[in-house]
């Protein structure tokens, strides 16, 4: 080995030669300081143990481990906690339906919602093509009346602060989006009797 390899390992050299001495000089410090007392406490311990009757000492070992066992298990969150959160659950269709009937009272948004979820309905009902298939059928061809072709393609309505849609917003994409949807559904419950 040369000097550069061995110079990491000059530290752990010194500390264990330094330990070495030390354990010659106080021999006596540490026996009479540290093992005695331990061995002497540990001999007390076992004393003890020894003349317990073993019903208590099993019933000792159990109390520890339910108080172990209660200790590790999940804390759940009740519902008074500010961290609860119900268990998340799937609304059915009606349930849904009926959520974006009762949003419609509210917000233009949830208005176009529903008519996007409407134009949904109408085109798996009217037409047997898939999703994507939609844009290629000819709206002439599902004979729709006008105002429910212009409530399903009512622009999404902005975002904006109220004053900025006062200036930016139309009044065709408003009376659109405020057709009765009954209109619609009554539209599409006469196609299905056809």
């Amino acid at each position: 080995m040369n000097s550069k390899q061995l110079k990491p390992f000059i530290p752990l050299i010194l500390s264990l030669l330094l330990a070495l001495v030390l354990v010659f000089i106080v021999e006596d410090f540490v026996q009479t300081v540290i093992v005695a007392p331990l061995l002497y406490a540990i001999w007390f311990v076992s004393l003890i143990v020894r003349s317990l009757p073993q019903g208590v000492l099993w019933a000792g070992f159990i109390f520890v481990m339910l108080i172990v066992s209660f200790a590790n298990l999940p804390k759940g969150k009740t519902p008074g906690s500010s961290t609860w959160h119900p268990p998340a659950r799937k609304s059915g269709q009606v349930e849904r339906w009926t959520q974006l009937l009762e949003n419609t009272q509210r917000t233009r948004f949830s208005k176009w919602r529903l008519a996007q979820e409407l134009k949904r309905l109408a085109r798996n009902l009217q037409s047997p093509l898939d999703g994507e298939g939609w844009r290629s059928v000819d709206r002439v061809d599902l004979e729709l009346p006008s105002e429910i072709t212009a409530f399903f393609e009512a622009r999404q309505p902005s975002h904006y602060p109220f004053w900025k849609r006062l200036i930016s917003a139309s009044e065709e994409t408003e009376t659109a989006l405020d057709l009765d949807p009954e209109v619609v559904i009554q539209f599409l419950e006469e196609r299905l009797k056809l």
